[in-house]
């Protein structure tokens, strides 16, 4: 990964699921970017996880392990840490794309 920031537009479609839908746990998520895409866009565990422990990490979720139907399961939320950082990173977004398409 490059940049100063691995995984941007992840981080952004992680913390906007998170702020939308509540606590989900990494299936999920890439279930929800499947739906929402009308399966356009598919991300992968090994590039999903490792941006769900850098937002916990820098403190923007955190996690929960619980056990469901005998599987366990960790469950993350965002904090409140994280509940402002997600209009910046969408914005951040915006304007990276519209850069790109001029």
């Amino acid at each position: 990964m490059r940049g100063k920031n691995p995984g941007g537009s992840l981080r952004s479609v992680v913390l906007h699921l998170l702020a939308t839908h509540g606590q989900l746990y990494g299936y999920r998520i890439t279930q929800l970017v499947r739906e929402h895409s009308h399966d356009m866009s598919e991300i992968t565990e090994g590039a999903l996880y490792p941006v769900l422990h850098q937002l916990e990490d820098e403190g923007k979720l955190v996690s929960e392990i619980r056990t469901v139907n005998d599987r366990t399961r960790k469950y993350y939320t965002l904090s409140k840490k994280g509940l402002y950082a997600v209009q910046p990173e969408l914005k951040r977004i915006f304007s990276g794309l519209q850069l790109l398409l001029k």
